[in-house]
C-alpha cells in the first residue's frame, strides 16, 4: 500500500500529459492556455517546418485577444518551436540536421542518466507500471491516425515512470521541457509506424536492465533507444529538409 501511494504521489508530481491539463480559457490563464494548445498542435503535426503562423488569425480562431496570444508565441520562441521575425511575424522553425542531432544528443544523455538512477532506486511498483505501459503500447495499431495521440500519452507515461523511479526531480524538470520537441520532430518526420515496433522491443530491454539493477546497461540501452529514434527522424526528414540532397542521392551522385 505504501508503495502504491508513493508511486501515485510521484506520478502526480512528474506526469504532465495532454488531456490532463486544464484547458479552460480563464482570463488570468489565457496566454498559458494558448501555449498549451499550440504545443498540442505542434506534437500532433498540425504545423510544419517553415509554416507561417498569424497572430491575428490565431486570436480570431481561439477567441483570445492578441496580447495573450503574442505572450504564448514568445514562450514558444524561447522553447525553440517558432521564430519571431520583426515586420514579418511568426514562423515555425526549420532546423538543420546538426541542430536535430545536437538536440537528441543532449536528450539521450539526460534520459540515460535517469535510467541509470532508476536502476538503483526503483521499486516493484515502478517495474510493474513500466511493464503494463509497454504492453499497452504494443497493442496500439501501427498508424499515426489511429494511435498517434495514444502513443504520445503512453510513451510519456513510460518515461515518467522511469523518472519517478530515478527520484531526481531537478533533472526531471529540465528533461520534461524537451519532450514536446522530441514529439514535434517525430510528427514532422511522420515516422510513427516505423518507430512503434522498435520502441516496444527497446523499452522491454530497458525494463529488464532497470529491474536487474544494472545502471550502466540501463543507461547504455536508453542512449541507444534515443539514438535510434534520432536516426529514424533524420532519415525521414531528408525529403523535407534537404530535397536537393535527396535528389542527388536518387541520381547516384
Amino acid at each position: 500500500m505504501k508503495g502504491d501511494m508513493a508511486l501515485a504521489t510521484a506520478d502526480s508530481c512528474l506526469r504532465r500529459v495532454y488531456g490532463e491539463t486544464d484547458m479552460s480559457p480563464r482570463p488570468e490563464r489565457r496566454a498559458e492556455w494558448v501555449h498549451q494548445e499550440m504545443l498540442r498542435r505542434f506534437v500532433s503535426g498540425q504545423y510544419r517546418f517553415g509554416e507561417r503562423i498569424s497572430v491575428k488569425e490565431l486570436s480570431a480562431e481561439t477567441g483570445v485577444s492578441r496580447q495573450p496570444v503574442m505572450t504564448a508565441m514568445l514562450k514558444l520562441s524561447l522553447g525553440g518551436f517558432v521564430k519571431i521575425r520583426p515586420q514579418v511575424g511568426c514562423e515555425v522553425i526549420t532546423p538543420t540536421s546538426s541542430e536535430i542531432t545536437d538536440f537528441f544528443l543532449m536528450f539521450a544523455r539526460m534520459e540515460s542518466l535517469m535510467a541509470e538512477l532508476a536502476a538503483t532506486r526503483k521499486t516493484r511498483e515502478h517495474i510493474e507500471r513500466l511493464n503494463q505501459t509497454n504492453q499497452k503500447i504494443a497493442m496500439l495499431p501501427d498508424t499515426a491516425e489511429a494511435s498517434g495521440d495514444a502513443f504520445r500519452v503512453l510513451n510519456r507515461d513510460f518515461h515518467s515512470t522511469i523518472h519517478a523511479a530515478a527520484a531526481a526531480p531537478g533533472v526531471h524538470r529540465f528533461i520534461v521541457q524537451q519532450w514536446e520537441m522530441a514529439d514535434f520532430f517525430l510528427a514532422q518526420a511522420d515516422a510513427f509506424a516505423d518507430h512503434l515496433e522498435g520502441a516496444v522491443v527497446e523499452h522491454r530491454e530497458m525494463i529488464d536492465a532497470i529491474s536487474a539493477g544494472s545502471g550502466q546497461l540501463a543507461s547504455q540501452l536508453t542512449q541507444e533507444h534515443i539514438d535510434n529514434f534520432c536516426a529514424l527522424v533524420l532519415n525521414k526528414l531528408v525529403l523535407v529538409l534537404f530535397p536537393y540532397r535527396s535528389t542527388l542521392s536518387r541520381a547516384g551522385i
